[in-house]
């Protein structure tokens, strides 16, 4: 019998917030860990929790560079509008112009989208591989608890702004939440057990029914204090059981009662 419980991983909600693992030892925990070992194994996931911080922090400069790209060209046709509308009927031909930024300010911010998408997968990637390693690693120290690292999937709401086909708004997210699986096996105590102690398998033997040939050989011997049997007897009883043993069984009894001849 087992019971689990979640460890929290704080600080992935927010980006101004360190991604950090709750280090309050559980009370379940009190009795297998001590404070300075619970404190050891909260250092480790924060090792590998430690890019994250970089991750979030690169993630929020490319999404500020392409709302700041946009605003740019942004700026820029409306500055050009101002200098047509300036000089009159003289001046030159902006339509062009307002392709080229259209364009670039459709492609390029989508561009850095993908990009920054695709960057931030494969970092996240790596960092769930190394805790993943951490957890295991003391899963396996540990005979009376495991560690499992676990997803949570929720739906949030973020605003979208508005296109062509489709009006801006509030629109519902999936986004991924990760938290540590703490299982405790109850079926071996950790009171009773010392820290550290090896665990032995203790196997038992299978009891073997005896054959028909051994049944005879009990009851001949049992009956021996009455008489003993003459050797014809003996190979009368062993052509009974003939059909329970092998052939090379057969053939030994067989022999060994000739012997005595």
């Amino acid at each position: 019998m087992s019971n689990s419980f979640r460890i929290e991983i704080l600080g992935q909600r927010d980006a101004s917030s360190a991604v950090t693992v709750d280090r309050s030892l559980p009370s379940p925990l009190a009795q297998i860990y001590s404070s300075s070992e619970w404190a050891t194994f909260c250092d480790k996931i924060n090792k590998a929790l430690e890019p994250f911080e970089a991750l979030k922090k690169k993630v929020l400069r490319m999404t500020m560079l392409s709302f700041g790209f946009g605003f740019g060209m942004f700026a820029i046709a409306a500055a050009t509008i101002g200098i047509s509308f300036g000089t009159g009927r003289g001046g030159f031909n902006i339509f062009p112009l307002f392709i080229v930024l259209g364009l670039l300010m459709v492609f390029v911010p989508a561009a850095v989208g993908c990009y920054t998408a695709k960057m931030a997968m494969e970092q996240s990637n790596i960092i769930k591989a190394d805790l993943q390693r951490v957890v295991n690693e003391e899963s396996e120290r540990r005979y009376e608890v495991s560690f499992h690292l676990r997803e949570e999937v929720y739906t949030t709401f973020e605003y979208h702004s508005g296109t062509e086909h489709r009006s801006g708004g509030y629109r519902p997210v999936q986004r991924s939440l990760y938290y540590i699986e703490c299982v405790i096996n109850n079926t071996v105590s950790a009171a009773t057990v010392p820290l550290g102690a090896e665990v032995v398998e203790t196997s038992y033997a299978t009891p073997v029914a005896p054959s028909a040939f051994d049944t005879l050989a009990a009851e001949t011997g049992a009956s021996a204090g009455y008489g003993q049997k003459s050797a014809v007897e003996r190979l009368q009883e062993l052509e009974a059981v003939k059909g329970m043993l092998s052939e090379n069984e057969y053939n030994q009894k067989r022999s060994a009662i000739l012997a005595t001849l």
